[in-house]
């Protein structure tokens, strides 16, 4: 049988319910709201959720404890491994004590410090206005943090009644304008509750007291989960209460079905009952929507604020209030489809007039008018940084105008040299364009020391230590620094799951980022295409990661490193050769400089086409594009290798390979083969072959390469490891391990040569490793 699913309504039909019941609108009887508010309505604020602090707890838990204690503890939660990630939630109070069971203090010591500092986000800053404002003056709330009370203190002239404790519940005012606050779960100076014991049953003191507001309030759920057993055990046995209009975030457009889907079981149970499913974009959204239909202007000429160069150390707080304000309507503002007429209109009111050209050339399609925009903007505004740096991105992201565009770079520099945001984009565009690293770090440091906290230049720079300093820890602490500052930040968890991936080899953490990456934009090209290759060469999912390679390129079409890696997969694993090379082209056609590209598509020619001159260019220019690419380096050696038959250039690129990627096994492998069988340097390739046994990850991907150096041990160093060798290689041929096509013909060769006492075991083990079954 089908369940049946909640009555649904629109976003905007709520809002418009808020309004007409509003002290603003004509009068539409004495209907009221109070809000429940959840953790999720904090992730702007840099406040991670619930289910994602269960989520990173369950690691931890599964890191320290040993299987069978750990396996236990889950049957005995009826824990589950189905679609544990988007359930996880449900199990916060038993993971809470799970972790921290045996050390209470640093619980809440850890809670404490995810909280200390924050600032409340725009959505916080209009709900508290709204308290002031109208009769929809109470909220209820299971988070311990002091967001909404802040900015009720900071942004309004209301000091608010706030019942952090169930000792207060007594003293909370029945009728009151007065805003008011209840915090179920407790303040967080007031130890709050996390454990199954306080969060499984509601305080008694609070039945009375929420009973009388819900008789009389409807109700608007925000970031609430509905996973603790306290508020929602209360809620399903309550009688008689107004409806609830459950918010659920939904910025993928997913169906009510879907929605419904992720909900937990007791929420579910209780829409049933005189409940409405509400799909949202995000709380900060809908609370600007609900400001603009209530026609608040509270907001207009916070753009004109302007930071002085000296400012008073008391003053400075204010001040980084005002620009994160102005930057979240900025923000806003680029999202102008996903807004309700009102919000767009009230937000083009107030912010700066040179805003509303970046906006036309944003909303435009066509290149060539969008060119126009600008440039008419800039003839009107010709000092303004932000139209001069939006422009400079233009010319560089879509019209490959690089001169141009560092031009327009160094003119908004010029109106405005510390502009967090142009110095980043410079500094990027240096290391990217240019390949200028000196000076690129120098504009990153910068930009950083104009805002230390912008989450995009630490995510940025984070990337910039890794793939050009090769600066592994420093780069991880600034991917750390970058996902404090923003949390969410779809491009940082996703670059930083490639780090977890290709540096640190812990895949498990680095599929936990590209899920959460995901989680927080699903249509994120660039992470769907990342997460692709993952399962494509990490985890052996093919179907799974043509799955996401179709997302990927569903996203952006003209993803160059998406085109291209699935062009890879084409190749390598669905043999399908001619599709492969389509998509070589249309990655080539996107980035014509994308050095990976270059250099598999050159692969491509050599092994499927053997167009050995076609792939002998593509090479090049691979390392035309980038000069570092230790991949293309060493594919380019084993083809001057094997097809040029060029041992010296060979060697030479070999060199350069491994003076970038020093540990990589299968060019310490290569080289080594090279010295054996034209150098006869045995001794060289020993010490290479022994870093390239260090250096391999024991998994069957490298199973064939082990296969290889076990066979160059026994080949040309029988006498230290022939038994040794036999054995392991033996093992591993029995296991499946193959090299198709590589040629030991010169191996044998030598191995005549220097007498081995078994050629014609030479002869059987290199036919079995390199020829089809």
């Amino acid at each position: 049988m089908n369940e049946e699913l909640p009555k649904t309504i629109t976003s905007r039909q709520l809002v418009r319910m808020l309004k007409d019941a509003s002290r603003g609108s004509k009068g539409l009887g004495e209907m009221k709201f109070c809000f429940l508010i959840g953790a999720g309505a904090s992730i702007s604020s840099g406040i991670p959720s619930g289910a994602k602090l269960a989520w990173d707890w369950l690691q931890e838990i599964e890191e320290d404890c040993d299987k069978e204690d750990l396996d236990g503890w889950k049957r005995k939660i009826k824990m589950g491994s189905r679609r544990l990630r988007g359930r996880v939630g449900e199990f916060y109070p038993q993971i809470y004590e799970k972790r921290f069971d045996h050390a209470p203090e640093m619980g809440y010591n850890y809670i404490r410090s995810l909280m200390v500092g924050r600032e409340p986000s725009l959505g916080y800053l209009i709900l508290a206005n709204i308290m002031v404002r109208e009769k929809h003056n109470v909220v209820i709330t299971t988070n311990f943090d002091n967001l909404l009370e802040d900015a009720i203190r900071t942004y309004t002239q209301e000091k608010p009644f706030i019942a952090g404790h169930e000792a207060l519940a007594d003293y909370v005012p029945k009728r009151s304008d007065r805003p008011i606050i209840l915090k179920v779960h407790r303040d967080l100076f007031l130890q709050p509750f996390s454990d199954r014991l306080n969060t499984d049953n509601i305080q008694a003191a609070w039945k009375s007291v929420l009973g009388k507001f819900l008789s009389d309030y409807h109700l608007i759920v925000l970031g609430y989960g509905g996973n603790d057993g306290s508020l929602m055990n209360y809620l399903l046995k309550l009688k008689n209460r107004k409806p609830i209009y459950w918010c659920v975030r939904n910025a993928d457009k997913a169906t009510s079905k879907s929605l419904w889907n992720t909900l937990s079981p007791k929420a579910k149970r209780l829409l049933k009952n005189d409940g409405y499913l509400v799909p949202i974009d995000d709380f900060d959204r809908f609370m600007y929507d609900c400001y603009a239909a209530l026609g608040y202007k509270f907001l207009e000429g916070i753009e004109k604020i302007e930071k002085p160069k000296s400012i008073h150390e008391i003053l400075k707080p204010n001040y980084a209030r005002i620009e994160s304000i102005q930057t979240q309507l900025k923000q806003l503002l680029q999202t102008e489809e996903k807004l309700s007429k009102e919000s767009f209109q009230s937000i083009k009111s107030f912010l700066p007039d040179s805003w509303m050209w970046i906006l036309q050339a944003n909303q435009e399609k066509d290149i060539d008018k969008k060119d126009k925009i600008y440039r008419e903007g800039i003839e009107r505004y010709p000092q303004d940084a932000d139209l001069l740096g939006d422009y400079a991105d233009f010319l560089c992201d879509i019209c490959h105008d690089y001169d141009r565009a560092e031009a327009y770079y160094k003119r908004a520099l010029e109106a405005d040299p510390n502009h967090a945001n142009t110095l980043g984009n410079y500094a990027l565009f240096l290391k990217d364009v240019r390949h200028d690293y000196d000076q690129a770090e120098a504009y990153y440091k910068r930009a950083l020391a104009a805002d230390p906290n912008h989450a995009n230049n630490l995510g940025n720079y984070a990337n910039f230590l890794y793939n050009i300093r090769c600066d592994y820890d420093q780069a991880e602490t600034y991917y750390k620094k970058a996902l404090e500052a923003d949390p969410n930040h779809a491009n940082t968890l996703g670059n930083y799951a490639l780090f977890l991936k290709n540096i640190r080899h812990d895949y498990d953490q680095a599929e936990a980022y590209y899920k959460r990456a995901l989680e927080a934009d699903p249509k994120n090209a660039n992470a769907l295409g990342n997460y692709a290759s993952f399962l494509h060469t990490i985890r052996h999912a093919y179907d799974q990661a043509e799955a996401y390679y179709k997302r990927a390129l569903e996203a952006n079409p003209k993803d160059a490193n998406a085109l291209g890696n699935y062009a890879l997969f084409l190749h390598t694993i669905r043999h399908a050769y001619d599709q492969a090379e389509v998509y070589y082209k249309r990655a080539l056609e996107a980035d014509p400089n994308h050095a990976n590209t270059l250099g598999n598509y050159a692969l491509f020619l050599k092994n499927i086409r053997h167009a050995y001159d076609q792939a002998e260019v593509y090479y090049k220019r691979a390392l035309e594009a980038d000069p570092k690419d230790a991949t293309a380096l060493g594919n380019y050696a084993l083809f001057l290798e094997n097809i040029r038959c060029d041992y010296d250039q060979a060697e030479v690129y070999y060199k350069r390979a491994l003076e970038i990627d020093t540990n990589n096994a299968n060019k310490l492998a290569n080289y080594a083969h090279l010295l054996i069988t034209y150098r006869e340097d045995l001794k060289r390739a020993d010490s290479l072959i022994r870093q390239a046994f260090e250096s391999a990850d024991n998994n069957e991907r490298m199973k064939p390469l082990l296969a290889e150096l076990w066979f160059y041990r026994y080949a040309h160093y029988y006498e230290e490891w022939g038994a040794e060798a036999e054995k392991e290689l033996t093992a591993l041929l029995n296991a499946g391990a193959k090299s198709i096509g590589w040629n030991l013909a010169p191996d044998i060769e030598l191995a005549r040569k220097n007498k081995h006492p078994h050629i014609e075991r030479v002869e059987a083990f290199a036919k079995a490793l390199t020829e089809e079954a």
